[in-house]
């Protein structure tokens, strides 16, 4: 952000936890290490102090499993903690923590606060910015801010006693005295299982093939082909381009336009074969023989008494070469259009309906190099180049008719001299392929690494690391020029010796011409001579065309990888078992032992979740991080494929129906909110489907009418990319507004008000309670106030439903697990 006025001053280094944790594809290790040396005692004593040891013991890899990037195949609650942890081992003097346990429950949170903010960052000045008010009695002095200006600042004793506006805010919190905070299962004897590792300087910036591990490998290796372009694959493109028939069409039309082209450069050597129709150039006398050499006059074509039948044919092939050219132009144009297009098309279908595995296991730069680079590759390099090697063949066959029929015998040094450029072009092809398929891979580091760096500018920043980034990028810049760079060189080294060759032949057609100058009309050897100086030419094009052109069929290759092989969610649509239009009706649930893993090669998600809900109920789903809420989430919306067992919504089990049908008629608000570049109206009703008094409405119900209405242009004020001019609050409750507009039978909210302070989570819920008083409503929070006024509460612990009943009875029990968590949550605050 930029200063408008005033100044800042800091003393000492920095360290940040961001609000949205900003995690690398890297290893957990290297996440928390940030490019500093490996210190045991201080790694060991972040990974403790933020609650990550339990974490790191289930991972397969241990700390050296590779993390996807923005830690997609983490929790929010576990990103956090990484977050937390990179700034505690980086031990600065002055700590910024944006709301680092709003994704954590609360018997982490409380370990955390203990363990780290008050224990291993007791000696460092903390800025701590939270939703958490049970927290505050603890802290030195406190900051109360509204509208971006401070309004009270103190002790929490002083400002309680001024009895204000942070006064009425603590008490919104509950209290109950009989319940006693228990933190007896945190100690500082706990032992941490953390697999052993040589002390080394970390690079944070390693590249991902240097992140793998036999157990923690995620990413896979980016599939390179070997050997020559498959036959399918230019089968794939012809098909692409409107099949054989079409493909066909098109190669008529270079013939016909080579062969106008030829036919009129040809009549034109007849013409002027031809003289002043009395006298050809073949009879022409010699100078010796001409008595009078200044009064001698050579034919002139002008004089040929039939000179209006040369011009019309002439005349006529050469309109026929243009419009030829013009055919040619629009049929080329529109079949390499339509392979291009077709194959976007196709794969941009295929990379949508990828299950999410393919995303958690793919970098983001890999898929941005094929949608990018190898994409205008087919758009624009395929077709030039093929463009110019079909010209060059077709031009190459005519001009050797001709030269058959001027000079008959030098057709065989000029086969031999084909076969010598062919020769040389299936030897030179494979170094040219394989060096763009290497220069091709090596792009994909860089959009991966532009991308992280991008989306982690600010701890990038505050870490002082801006030069560890550019380092990295001026390595991954080199590592893709070093194969571009021989590429063109081995097209040099290529070009030098057919350039040899093509000099040897133009020596060799010129002496044939000398010696023969008396048998052949001198029309028709300066024709001859000229078209063997075009073909020796043409031949080094065509050999260097071809090489270029498999080359770039690397990136048809590529897509068509995507296109073809990548594996698919379920169907769409399964008209057999399509829903009524209004299903479901009432929101009734059965979870009926349902089991889910992420990968084959990953523990249980959700290990026989048996359950089930009645309509209209809201339910309260708590647990420690990584128990399983947001799995079963994943598995309501059929995100990842149960591994068994079943889930029926009023009768229908959803595995029987197409995603679209499931998905289009539930909501979800996500724990990692959305928006998209566009106007506020765009992202809340894409298809515009609702009226603008429905929008404001919306927005009043979840407290943001006022925000909006303060923008410039309303409901057309512009979004940002990713919605960067928002709070990560404000995109909660515009997530919440969209799902407000289609009244779904069945919600889920993902920690949907994690990021919200108490009194906006309090007016969300009574939003939940009154706007969704008919849905069936699934509330995952780690925020347990958030959940006691639900109907019933269900505690997972390790992808199981330990406990699932009245929130009151659970509460009346001192041993249920409930009664814990929320006996942790409770504030300590002496109101």
């Amino acid at each position: 952000m930029r200063l408008i006025k005033g100044q800042i001053a800091v003393s000492g280094s920095i360290a940040y936890a961001a609000q949205q944790p900003w995690i690398l594809n890297a290893t957990l290790r290297e996440n928390i290490l940030f490019g500093q040396l490996f210190s045991s005692k201080r790694y060991y004593e972040a990974v403790y102090c933020c609650g990550l040891h339990d974490d790191i013991a289930t991972l397969p890899g241990g700390d050296q499993t590779e993390l996807s990037e923005q830690g997609i195949n983490l929790s929010g609650g576990q990103k956090q903690r990484i977050s937390l942890a990179r700034a505690l081992y980086a031990d600065k003097d002055l700590y910024l923590l944006d709301d680092p346990l709003s994704a954590v429950d609360s018997q982490v949170g409380r370990h955390i606060f203990q363990h780290c903010i008050k224990g291993a960052l007791k000696d460092k000045s903390i800025l701590l910015v939270t939703h958490q008010l049970q927290y505050l009695e603890e802290c030195d002095s406190i900051i109360y801010m509204r509208d971006g200006t401070i309004v009270e600042q103190g002790t929490h004793d002083e400002l309680m006693k001024k009895d204000s506006e942070y006064a009425s805010l603590i008490r919104l919190l509950p209290s109950n005295e009989n319940l006693k905070q228990d933190t007896s299962n945190f100690n500082d004897n706990t032992e941490i299982y953390i697999p052993a590792h040589d002390y080394k300087k970390s690079s944070v910036l390693s590249s991902a093939t240097d992140l793998y591990c036999s157990e923690g490998q995620l990413s896979t290796e980016e599939k390179t082909e070997s050997g020559s372009i498959s036959y399918n694959t230019y089968v794939g493109y012809i098909e692409a381009a409107g099949g054989f028939i079409v493909c066909a069409l098109v190669l008529v039309w270079f013939l016909i336009q080579s062969a106008t082209a030829a036919f009129s450069k040809y009549w034109l050597s007849v013409w002027l074969s031809e003289g002043d129709g009395n006298h050809t150039f073949e009879s022409i006398p010699e100078p010796e023989a001409v008595a009078d050499i200044q009064e001698y006059k050579l034919p002139s074509i002008t004089n040929h008494p039939d000179i209006e039948f040369f011009q019309l044919v002439y005349g006529l092939s050469v309109a026929a070469m243009l419009v030829a050219s013009l055919i040619l132009g629009y049929l080329f144009t529109k079949t390499s259009l339509r392979a291009s297009s077709s194959l976007h098309d196709k794969m941009l279908q295929k990379v949508f309906r990828s299950p999410m595995h393919f995303f958690d296991t793919t970098p983001t730069g890999r898929i941005l190099n094929v949608f990018t680079h190898d994409t205008d590759e087919v758009d624009t390099n395929v077709p030039m180049t093929m463009v110019s090697l079909l010209q060059k063949i077709s031009a190459v066959l005519f001009a050797l008719l001709i030269v058959m029929v001027v000079y008959y015998w030098f057709v065989i040094p000029l086969l031999l001299l084909g076969a010598l450029f062919f020769f040389l072009q299936k030897m030179f092809k494979v170094t040219m392929r394989d060096l763009k398929r290497f220069e091709n891979i090596s792009r994909s580091p860089i959009f991966s690494h532009v991308r992280a760096t991008a989306q982690g500018l600010s701890t990038i920043r505050a870490f002082q690391k801006q030069d560890d980034f550019f380092d990295r990028f001026t390595q991954l810049v080199d590592q893709h020029t070093s194969p571009c760079y021989l590429y063109y060189c081995s097209m040099r080294w290529l070009g030098i010796r057919m350039d040899f060759l093509c000099l040897l032949i133009a020596l060799i057609t010129s002496l044939f011409v000398i010696f023969f100058r008396d048998d052949v009309n001198p029309a028709f050897s300066a024709l001859a001579l000229v078209l063997v100086l075009q073909l020796s030419n043409m031949y080094q094009f065509i050999v260097r065309l071809g090489c270029d052109l498999e080359a770039k069929f690397t990136s048809v290759e590529r897509i068509q990888t995507y296109a073809e092989e990548l594996d698919l969610e379920a169907a769409p649509v399964i008209e057999k078992t399509r829903p009524s239009p209004d299903w479901p009706t009432r929101g009734r649930i059965s979870f009926n032992d349902v089991k889910l893993r992420y990968r084959p090669s990953l523990p249980l998600a959700l290990n026989g979740l048996t359950f089930s809900i009645e309509p209209q109920e809201k339910i309260g789903i708590v647990g420690k991080t990584g128990s399983g809420k947001s799995s079963l989430g994943a598995a309501l919306f059929r995100v990842v494929e149960l591994t068994s067992g079943s889930i029926v919504i009023d009768g229908i089990n959803i595995d029987e129906l197409g995603l679209e049908d499931l998905r289009s008629r539930m909501s979800a608000i996500p724990q990692d909110p959305v928006l998209f570049q566009g106007t506020v109206r765009y992202n809340l009703d894409p298809l515009n489907e609702f009226e603008d008094e429905i929008l404001w409405k919306v927005l009043s119900e979840v407290d943001m009418k006022s925000k909006i209405s303060s923008l410039e242009g309303g409901l057309e004020a512009y979004i940002v990319e990713g919605g960067n001019n928002f709070s990560v609050g404000e995109k909660q409750l515009l997530c919440m507004a969209r799902a407000l507009l289609h009244q779904s039978k069945v919600v889920l909210l993902d920690e949907a008000t994690a990021s919200l302070d108490s009194e906006t989570d309090k007016i969300i819920q009574k939003v939940l309670r009154e706007v969704f008083s008919n849905s069936t409503v699934l509330i995952i929070a780690h925020r347990l106030t958030t959940v006691a006024n639900c109907d019933r509460v269900m505690v997972l612990s390790e992808g199981k439903v330990v406990e699932f009943d009245q929130p009151t009875l659970l509460l009346a029990n001192p041993k249920s697990h409930f009664s814990q968590l929320m006996a942790m949550s409770r504030s300590s605050i002496n109101l």
